[in-house]
């Protein structure tokens, strides 16, 4: 069912209330009018622009991983404004996957400090893992603590159980690329940063990682002719 513009116009109305800024308060006002994660869903793919980055806003506010899919198609879209909420919303949704008492224990270990390298860092993300083992936020989290440490194929092996557990989640499919290319498998790293281009376009960092790999490609070809397709190092990173 397609929204009315009544409808669309209510939502960006209540989004745009001065009164409803804090998190809380908005949620109070989305459940108080019936506002269903179905009907967000729905405004946000099919509502004018301004009502799409509304309701956007209000499932990144109270949306549960149901409502990934959709914003991720809203990361596709033309609207950059859109995009920012979007993925705003995802990096929510994603944090809220594991449950209050998973996310109140992972922003106390965020707050705890910024040495991101430290062993006790990684050890009270692996103890939430133990106690939260299908919390995909957890895993990436421990997963960029390991690549802080350059322990790249611990951090690889965290990134691919973020990704598995959310199939949205475009950091941690970056960080994959990453972790490849600083283990010398440009084929992959540039496989996974082909795919994050086509999952979240805008991303930040993941156009330029493409372009560098693809400089490495050609001033490795110009240096050695004769590694052209001779293996990881020097494979068709051109694709894409």
């Amino acid at each position: 069912m397609y929204p009315t513009p009544r409808t669309s116009h209510r939502l960006a109305e209540l989004v745009e209330d001065p009164a409803n800024r804090d998190s809380k308060t908005l949620i109070g006002a989305l459940q108080a009018g019936c506002w269903t994660t179905p009907r967000l869903i729905d405004l946000l793919r099919h509502g004018a622009p301004d009502v799409a980055r509304a309701a956007a806003t209000c499932l990144g506010a109270m949306g549960g991983m149901s409502a990934a899919p959709a914003l991720a198609e809203a990361l596709r879209r033309p609207d950059a404004h859109l995009v920012r909420v979007a993925e705003h919303a995802l990096w929510s949704v994603g944090f809220r996957a594991g449950g209050v008492e998973a996310q109140a224990e992972l922003f106390e270990i965020l707050c705890c400090g910024n040495d991101d390298g430290a062993e006790w860092f990684i050890e009270r993300f692996s103890r939430l893992i133990r106690n939260y083992p299908v919390y995909g936020e957890a895993y990436h989290q421990r997963a960029m603590a390991h690549h802080a440490r350059h322990d790249f194929l611990g951090a690889l092996r965290d990134y691919r159980r973020a990704f598995h557990l959310n199939p949205y989640h475009f950091a941690a499919r970056a960080g994959q690329g990453y972790c490849e290319w600083n283990l010398g498998r440009y084929r992959r790293a540039m496989w996974h940063f082909l795919a994050v281009r086509e999952l979240h376009p805008r991303y930040e960092g993941v156009r330029q990682a493409i372009r560098q790999l693809r400089d490495l490609h050609h001033a490795a070809l110009s240096s050695y002719p004769g590694l052209d397709g001779a293996g990881d190092s020097a494979d068709a990173l051109a694709l894409g």
